[in-house]
C-alpha cells in the first residue's frame, strides 16, 4: 500500500503473477498522482506480463492530471510491459478523450475484458513449465532454457541462464516443496526468468559457508543483471533477468 488513509489517494500492489494489478481508490490531483507512480513504478520492477490499473474508484478535478497515465503507459512501453486501464468512470472517461490519451493508453471496462485483450494479442516470446518438488525438475528448467536460446539465437547467454534457472528451481524444490512454474520469457535487452510456487515464505539468501543451503541465490545474485521476488496470491514469485548479450 502506499500512503495512510487520510491521503487523497490510496494505491495498492496484487500480483497475480504473471499479471501485476494496481488498485487506485481515491482524488487523483496534481500532488496525490505521485502515490500512483511510486506503485506502478515498484509493480514494473517485479517484470509481470500486464500491469493493470484498476480506477474505478478514482477521481480527477482537471485534464492536466490524466496525462499521468499516458507517461505510465510510456513507461511500461520501455520495460516491454504492456499497461492498461481498467474500469474507469464516466467522468474520468471523458477527462482521458478530451486529452486524446485512448492513443496511447489502452482502456477497459473490465479486468476481464483488459486480460482477454492481452491474451488475444500475438504470443510473446515466452516458454513456461509446470514442474513438480522433485530433484529432476533442475533438468527439466535446463532443458526448457536449452529450447528457448536455441529457438530464439541466444547460445552465447545459454550456459549462464541454464545455471540461473537451476539455481531458482532447486531453491524451490528444497524450500518451498510446492508445485513449481518456471517460464523463460525474452525481452528487448535481457532474458527473463521466472519461478513461482506456492509458499509464502521470503526466499533465504544464505552466506557462501552456509551447509544448509541458500547459497543458490548467492550464485543467482552474482550472476544475474537482476533479480528479487514478489508476493502472488498463492505464494511467490522469484526472478532474475539475464543480459542478451553477455
Amino acid at each position: 500500500m502506499d500512503g495512510r488513509d487520510d491521503d487523497p489517494l490510496v494505491c495498492t500492489l496484487d500480483n497475480d503473477f504473471p499479471v501485476t494489478v494496481v488498485h487506485a481508490v481515491g482524488e487523483m490531483t496534481l500532488t496525490s498522482v505521485a502515490a500512483l507512480r511510486r506503485v506502478v513504478h515498484k509493480g514494473l520492477t517485479d517484470h509481470p506480463a500486464l500491469l493493470l490499473i484498476d480506477v474505478a474508484a478514482v477521481t480527477v478535478i482537471d485534464d492536466i492530471t490524466v496525462t499521468a497515465f499516458g507517461a505510465l503507459a510510456r513507461q511500461g512501453a520501455e520495460a516491454d510491459v504492456p499497461v492498461m486501464l481498467v474500469a474507469p468512470s464516466r467522468p474520468l472517461t471523458t477527462h482521458l478523450d478530451s486529452m486524446g490519451l485512448r492513443r496511447c493508453v489502452s482502456v477497459y471496462a473490465t479486468e476481464a475484458l483488459a486480460r482477454q485483450a492481452f491474451a488475444d494479442r500475438p504470443a510473446p516470446w515466452r516458454l513456461r513449465a509446470d514442474l513438480n518438488p522433485v530433484p529432476s525438475a533442475t533438468a527439466d528448467a535446463r532443458d526448457l532454457v536449452d529450447q528457448a536460446c536455441t529457438r530464439w539465437r541466444m547460445r552465447a547467454v545459454a550456459d549462464a541462464t541454464a545455471l540461473i534457472a537451476t539455481e531458482l528451481v532447486a531453491n524451490a524444490v528444497q524450500h518451498a516443496g510446492t508445485e513449481i512454474t518456471f517460464v523463460i520469457s525474452r525481452r528487448p535487452s535481457y532474458l527473463h526468468l521466472a519461478c513461482r510456487d506456492r509458499d509464502h515464505a521470503r526466499p533465504h539468501r544464505g552466506r557462501s559457508d552456509d551447509l544448509d543451503g541458500g547459497r543458490g541465490l548467492l550464485l543467482v545474485e552474482a550472476m544475474a543483471a537482476s533479480w528479487g521476488f514478489s508476493p502472488t496470491l498463492d505464494g511467490k514469485v522469484v526472478w532474475a533477468t539475464v543480459r542478451s548479450h553477455p
